[in-house]
C-alpha cells in the first residue's frame, strides 16, 4: 500500500495486485453531486475499485449520471442495488437523515458501507 497526497486529501492507493485483479465493486445509492468527487473520479484513478451501479429517485437522472461516469448498470431502486450480487459495497451520499436507514439495510444484506459523516454531532 502506498500513500498519495491529492487535492481531495490524503488517499491510500492500494497497489496490491489482488485488488487490481478483483476490484471492489461499488454501487451508488443516489446520483448526488458529491459522488463524482468522492467516489467516481478516485475509483477511476485507482483501478482497484469499480463503480458498477447507480440508482436515484429519478431513473432518468440515474441514467444520465451513469452515462457521464461510465457506470454500466442503472437500478430502479436503492433496494435493488443493496440486493444485487454484482455489488460488494455501497456508497451512500444521501442526506444525513437517511444514512441510518440505508446503511442498516445494506449492512443487513452483507454489503460494506461508505458514507459521509456529519461534522458536528451535538452531545446533548
Amino acid at each position: 500500500m502506498s500513500t498519495h497526497n491529492t487535492s481531495l486529501g490524503l488517499c491510500k492507493l492500494f497497489t496490491d495486485t489482488t485488488y487490481a485483479q478483483n476490484p471492489l465493486r461499488i454501487g451508488l445509492i443516489s446520483a448526488a453531486t458529491i459522488a463524482p468527487i468522492a467516489l467516481c473520479i478516485p475509483a477511476q484513478q485507482l483501478g482497484t475499485v469499480v463503480v458498477v451501479a447507480v440508482a436515484a429517485r429519478n431513473k432518468e437522472h440515474a441514467q444520465r449520471f451513469a452515462k457521464k461516469w461510465n457506470i454500466p448498470n442503472v437500478f430502479d431502486s436503492y433496494d435493488d442495488i443493496i440486493n444485487s450480487d454484482i455489488v460488494d459495497a455501497v456508497y451512500i451520499p444521501l442526506p444525513n437523515g437517511l444514512h441510518f436507514e440505508w446503511a442498516k439495510k445494506a449492512l443487513e444484506a452483507g454489503k460494506h458501507v461508505l458514507l459521509e459523516v456529519c461534522h458536528f454531532i451535538p452531545l446533548s
